[in-house]
């Protein structure tokens, strides 16, 4: 319910640039604490979607690429409030009640759950398309346990989206 280790690499250290540089070009405080600084440009970027070029374009002058299905990735981040359910043995199963859709995540090098500390649970991060799968960015905030009726509703709610075609676990290409 990972990627492989070699692509989570990657897709870090892409992410990692990017979103610092968007911390940068956005005038964010500076921070040692790194998730606080990717958390924060990844806000940044959410109000100032023009800012991913901006911060392409300032690393590509200053010597650094940036794949091009990293900047792809980025900017289809879905950053939003979701409901992770729980694990299949193969993926994570997140829902977005507003949208009415399920998506099969997979965590970059910790399972969700893990990252978590347990499921059934609501909380703010982004999920983005990567060679064909969905990918959890891995920077959780505002996590809310559900309770025992709340996991009731949403295991109904995603056996109505399986039915209705809308469980997606892998990227149209």
């Amino acid at each position: 319910m990972v990627l492989d280790p070699k692509l989570a690499a990657f897709f870090i250290n892409q992410y990692t640039i990017v979103l610092g540089a968007v911390h940068r070009l956005a005038g964010n405080k500076p921070s040692r604490n790194l998730v606080a600084v990717l958390a924060t440009a990844r806000k940044s970027l959410e109000e100032d979607p023009l800012l991913l070029e901006k911060a392409v374009r300032s690393l590509e002058e200053n010597g650094n690429s940036v794949a091009s299905e990293m900047v792809a990735a980025v900017r289809g981040n879905r950053l939003r409030y979701w409901v992770y359910l729980r694990d299949t043995k193969t993926y994570s199963v997140f829902i977005c009640p507003e949208s009415r859709e399920a998506f099969g995540v997979l965590g970059l090098t910790n399972r969700i759950r893990d990252l978590l500390g347990g499921s059934a649970v609501v909380f703010r991060t982004g999920l983005m398309e990567f060679r064909g799968k969905y990918v959890c960015d891995g920077i959780v905030e505002s996590p809310m346990w559900l309770g025992t009726n709340y996991k009731r509703e949403y295991a109904e709610l995603l056996k109505e989206l399986k039915e209705e075609g809308r469980m997606y676990v892998r990227c149209e290409p």
